[in-house]
């Protein structure tokens, strides 16, 4: 029997661990119980990504997700988020990511990361490393429908990953 709970809202309905409320499918007019729920997604996505269970975060994922690594760059489909996260971090060895805190209003879930790690190869995305030490912080803001993540964007400071990597000049694209 699971146990039961008050609704988010003031309609008295009765929500537990099971409560199917979506965005789209309300218990009640008032009732956030899903914003709950997108977090929920949101975290094991990153705890998938961080584990390099590729496959079971594209899981959580739409058909139609979108990711936009930066502003003016988008990429459509999952496969090809999947791909970008597989050359970002399977060239690192054990590597450390860190879901620091994450917020959350309707179908918006924004989350604050933190990545480090040492790369293991001679080369990361065309730039020498040898085993150098990478300490980066990022915002993401993955919106959700459905139960399924649509959309993916990434805020991160390049040029400071590229810094730290001993790159003194980079071109502008």
């Amino acid at each position: 029997m699971t146990d039961t709970k008050h609704c988010c809202c003031s309609s008295g309905c009765q929500c537990g661990d099971d409560c199917q409320c979506t965005e789209d499918n309300k218990c009640c007019p008032e009732c956030k119980c899903y914003v709950r729920k997108n977090k929920e997604l949101v975290r094991r996505f990153y705890e998938l990504i961080a584990a390099r269970r590729y496959d079971e975060a594209a899981a959580l994922c739409s058909d139609d997700f979108v990711y936009y690594p930066e502003v003016h760059t988008k990429l459509e489909g999952v496969k090809a988020f999947i791909d970008l996260e597989r050359s970002n971090m399977d060239p690192f060895g054990n590597f450390k990511m860190t879901n620091q805190f994450m917020l959350a209003d309707d179908d918006r879930v924004a989350v604050y990361l933190t990545f480090e790690g040492d790369l293991q190869q001679d080369n990361w995305h065309g730039v020498p490393v040898n085993n150098k030490h990478v300490y980066m912080d990022f915002m993401c803001m993955l919106k959700v429908k459905h139960g399924k993540i649509v959309e993916k964007r990434a805020k991160y400071d390049r040029y400071d990953i590229f810094k730290q990597l001993g790159v003194s000049t980079l071109p502008l694209k």
